[in-house]
C-alpha cells in the first residue's frame, strides 16, 4: 500500500458510524478523490485492565451508507496523531473498593513513564486535523473505547499538552 501524507490532501467529508450520543465506534475520513481513512478503536488487555488504541486504515472503497455525515470542504494545513503511555498501578487499600486487586489506569506522554513501571502500552489516543479557521480532534475515550470528535479549542490545546503529538502519514 502506497503511503501518502494527509496534511496536503483535500478532506471532503467525515462519516460517523453512530454508537450513541456524540460517541462513535468508527470514523471514516474521505481524503483525495475516492479514498477513505478509517479510524476505529480496538481494545487490548494489560495487567488485567483494558486500554483502547485508535487504528488507522487507508481504504480504497467504503460503503457510504452511514447515518451522519459532517461536511468539511476545506484544505487541511496539518494532520497529527497523538500517542500516550498507559499503565496500571495498584490502589492503596480502602474498605469501600470492591475487588481483589483494584488498579488505576495512568496516562502520560510517552517520555514520562515512571522507572518502576514494568508493563505498559503505547497507545494512539487522538488524531488532529488543522484547518485555516479551526481544528478538529478525533480521540478515543478511555471507557468504553468510544471515539469522540471535538472542535473546542481549549480542549484541543489541553490534549496537545497532555500527550505526544507527531505528524501523521498513512
Amino acid at each position: 500500500m502506497t503511503a501518502c501524507t494527509l496534511s496536503s490532501e483535500f478532506i471532503s467529508s467525515i462519516f460517523l458510524d453512530i454508537l450513541f450520543q456524540d460517541k462513535y465506534q468508527t470514523v471514516y475520513i474521505e481524503h483525495g478523490s475516492s479514498q477513505f481513512l478509517r479510524i476505529s478503536s480496538s481494545e487490548e488487555i494489560i495487567e488485567g485492565g483494558e486500554v483502547y488504541d485508535l487504528q488507522f486504515l487507508p481504504l480504497t472503497a467504503v460503503d457510504c451508507s452511514f447515518e451522519d455525515k459532517l461536511q468539511i470542504n476545506s484544505r487541511v494545513k496539518g494532520s497529527y496523531v497523538f500517542h500516550r503511555i498507559e499503565w496500571y498501578s495498584p490502589v492503596e487499600p480502602m474498605k469501600d473498593i470492591i475487588g481483589n486487586s483494584p488498579r488505576i489506569l495512568n496516562l502520560s506522554k510517552i517520555t514520562n513513564i515512571p522507572p518502576d513501571v514494568n508493563e505498559y502500552k503505547i497507545t494512539t489516543c487522538g488524531y488532529l486535523l488543522e484547518f485555516q479557521d479551526n481544528n478538529l480532534l478525533v480521540f478515543t475515550s478511555d471507557y468504553p473505547g468510544c471515539i469522540e470528535i471535538t472542535m473546542d479549542g481549549q480542549f484541543i490545546s489541553q490534549f496537545c499538552s497532555d500527550y505526544t503529538k507527531t505528524t501523521l502519514t498513512a
